[in-house]
């Protein structure tokens, strides 16, 4: 794909771009600040509403556990002697 590239705008026109992009961040920081005061929660809170309270390791990252054997009832029963052949 190809896509219009800052480094190829005139002057004007980057300073433009870089000037709407920090808007557009500036402001979405700015609702979220207004909105989470407007329902009576202070800065600190919501930082530590962001920050993970543990690390993620329960995604199963990494090698599966060994299987388990079946502990049910028919593996359990005795086994019966000799080859298996019926008279």
């Amino acid at each position: 794909m190809h896509g219009i590239s800052l480094s190829q705008l005139p002057l004007g026109a980057k300073v433009f771009c870089t000037l709407f992009l920090l808007g557009i961040g500036g402001g979405a920081v700015a609702a979220v600040t207004q909105a989470a005061t407007a329902v009576g929660l202070s800065p600190a809170q919501i930082q530590a509403s962001l920050a993970p309270d543990m690390p993620m390791t329960h995604l199963g990252h990494g090698p599966p556990p060994p299987r388990r054997r079946s502990t049910s009832a028919r593996s359990r029963a005795p086994r019966r002697s000799g080859s298996g052949r019926r008279s």
